[in-house]
């Protein structure tokens, strides 16, 4: 009821948990919302459960006349395993576009070499970085938390480093 409202989000806890039956459901829902066109499915599920992306799961990613986009949540080039490897390729081959978000975390992924390597992990498996984010203020992570200078640093660094297909915004 409110057509300023064009991209819905799907995100917050995990929102490829819910069953093929559910995400269906939702995804019917939203194809009935003229005014929404683009429908963004944030996941980390790809990374930590690679084997539960089946078939029947990337079926139901379609919303009828929506334009869907899968942002995995992925950290280190580690994390792209094999299986994470097929399990993003799947989606991107059933025709959903992917893009990634990372968090900037101290003494995990802060420096321009493991950035590059991350960048580049991403885009050989057809994701395009798109965010690079610094840690929340949540408690308990103060640990993690890089300096806004160092973010913008590290990603000075890598210009000229990595084409901009490889760099996020």
């Amino acid at each position: 009821r409110t057509p300023a409202i064009w991209e819905v989000i799907l995100t917050g806890g995990e929102p490829l948990l819910m069953s093929p039956r559910r995400l269906r459901r939702v995804m019917q829902e939203l194809a009935r919302i003229d005014h929404v066109k683009i429908v963004r499915i944030h996941t980390r599920l790809p990374a930590v459960e690679p084997e539960r992306i089946t078939a029947e799961l990337v079926r139901e990613l379609k919303a009828s006349g929506k334009a869907t986009y899968v942002v995995l949540h992925a950290n280190h080039a580690r994390e792209l395993t094999p299986k994470v490897r097929a399990a993003c390729a799947a989606i991107v081959d059933a025709g959903f576009p992917m893009l990634s978000q990372s968090v900037l975390l101290r003494n995990v992924n802060d420096d321009p070499g493991t950035l590059e390597a991350l960048f580049r992990a991403l885009v050989e498996c057809r994701i395009k970085p798109y965010y690079l984010h610094h840690g929340d203020l949540a408690p308990g992570t103060g640990h993690f938390r890089t300096s806004i200078a160092g973010g913008q640093s590290a990603m000075r660094s890598l210009r000229g480093r990595l084409s901009g297909i490889a760099q996020p915004t």
